[in-house]
């Protein structure tokens, strides 16, 4: 029960977090986020569960994999995708790398063929 209990609080404290760090505009932040990772990420890699439902399975030892966590990876990536691409579109991602940029449940209306 108590195990129980701290993970609901964990977990509401990481969404917490994920949204507040993808706010914040100024210089140094990803830095700082990436050298207190495993205060809140631990130090294996987990599943997370992102904005928008996405679930990745992620390594906080990789920065990039840190900064998708924390909602700071390629936003402009992510508009540019948004802005081009219309319901009905198919969308073949090559390279996918983990998916986090055209994974379907963030655009549930592209159909979203993946590449690794």
């Amino acid at each position: 029960m108590v195990k129980y209990s701290m993970q609901v609080e964990s977990a509401s404290i990481e969404r917490w977090i994920h949204k507040a760090a993808a706010s914040w505009n100024v210089r140094g932040i990803p830095r700082l986020l990436y050298s207190t990772r495993h205060v809140l990420l631990g130090r294996e890699p987990r599943f997370f569960s992102l904005e928008g439902g996405i679930r990745l399975l992620l390594d906080p030892e990789d920065y990039f994999q840190c900064m998708m966590f924390y909602g700071r990876y390629s936003p402009e990536i992510l508009q540019v995708l948004e802005h081009f691409m219309t319901p009905g579109d198919k969308v073949l991602d090559v390279g996918a790398h983990l998916g986090y940029c055209l994974d379907p449940s963030r655009s549930p209306r592209y159909p979203v063929w993946a590449c690794l």
